[in-house]
């Protein structure tokens, strides 16, 4: 019900706020209006306006008490289960590439301080162009590998982040 929208609901709403007066059928005399529609808007009558500026005893006001723009602690624990079952599936489809594509993907994105393609070649005994193939190839057999794990809920472009950025601390011991 909106408050105020016909003469009689202004009626008594001015007649409230000089009385307080919180019997029905009184208020619905003073404005006219039927005693059923006073009912349903005494509640809305009596509701306290309330100031976003306003301080209680805490120093606390409305406005401190809205919604945190922070995720929530289910957004929290949904986002660390996920975390956790990418971390696992990582693990999982490193282990299962070849020693050298593990080891080229290993140098290029796990480490402190990543690889050139062309020191990994050189480590390697093969060009840096070779590297680079073997590496994408590498990165394309994970991808579809946690794909299989976790489902499609990232896309590419957040898998490969999650393998560069995410897991560089994670050193892979398989």
């Amino acid at each position: 019900m909106r408050l105020g929208s016909s003469k009689a609901e202004r009626r008594a709403l001015r007649h409230y706020r000089r009385t307080r007066e919180r019997d029905p059928v009184a208020l619905a005399q003073a404005s006219g209006m039927s005693v059923e529609k006073v009912e349903r808007l005494l509640p809305l009558l009596m509701v306290r306006d309330v100031h976003l500026d306003e301080r209680d005893g805490e120093g606390l006001g409305p406005a401190d008490r809205l919604v945190s723009p922070a995720p929530s602690p289910e957004d929290e624990v949904a986002a660390s289960e996920e975390r956790a079952a990418l971390h696992d599936a990582l693990s999982i489809a490193l282990a299962a590439l070849p020693p050298r594509d593990r080891a080229i993907l290993e140098q290029r994105y796990l480490c402190e301080e990543p690889v050139t393609l062309e020191e990994v070649g050189r480590g390697l005994g093969i060009s840096k162009e070779r590297v680079r193939q073997l590496e994408e190839r590498a990165k394309h057999r994970v991808r579809d590998h946690i794909r299989l794990q976790v489902g499609p809920r990232k896309e590419a472009s957040e898998l490969e982040t999650e393998v560069s950025a995410g897991d560089r601390q994670h050193s892979v011991a398989a």
